[in-house]
């Protein structure tokens, strides 16, 4: 209802308050795309102590001729998931890869957040940059700090930098 008075008529928005209580362990809040990006890169920093995964250095799925040439490829400031396939000449640095996902050869990572079920192709470079599930990184791609939505797809020999992008609803 109005009064007649302008400031009556505004609609109200309601506040909303959220907690959790947390009884020790690894626990961060990330209210901006660059405080998300800063909490994955502390995760690392546990080495698996007070968080709900293995440190790094398991890679429980891994057969123990796998683990000595993953240990070459993933610096020991990444955590990486189960299931994840990594190509000849690449290197992971001070990352979170998600799990499943599938890295080609000569692919470079460095200060990046790699989300679940993501294909790079040959051939890439990813720098500070989050890729949400489901993306597709085409062979020769380089991003750079980039945020790639879910389901997005990278075109061959792209050059992304400072991008937000997300796939359009139809």
């Amino acid at each position: 209802e109005s009064d007649g008075n302008a400031e009556s008529s505004k609609p109200t928005v309601p506040i909303r308050c959220h907690a959790l209580v947390y009884d020790g362990g690894f626990c961060c809040r990330a209210d901006s795309l660059h405080t998300y990006k800063e909490m994955n890169f502390e995760v690392p920093r546990h080495h698996g102590h007070s968080v709900p995964w293995p440190p790094r250095a398991s890679f429980p799925d891994k057969a123990e001729d796998e683990k000595k040439v993953l240990f070459k490829k993933v610096g020991s400031e990444c955590v990486v998931g189960e299931g994840f396939v990594v190509g000849d000449k690449s290197s992971i640095k001070k990352s979170v890869v998600g799990k499943h996902c599938k890295i080609g050869a000569n692919v470079k990572i460095t200060n990046s957040v790699i989300h679940n079920h993501v294909t790079i192709e040959d051939n890439c470079t990813i720098q500070g940059s989050v890729i949400c599930s489901n993306v597709y990184i085409n062979q020769g791609s380089t991003v750079t700090t980039c945020h790639l939505g879910l389901k997005y797809a990278v075109d061959e020999e792209s050059e992304l930098k400072n991008e937000n992008l997300v796939v359009e609803l139809e």
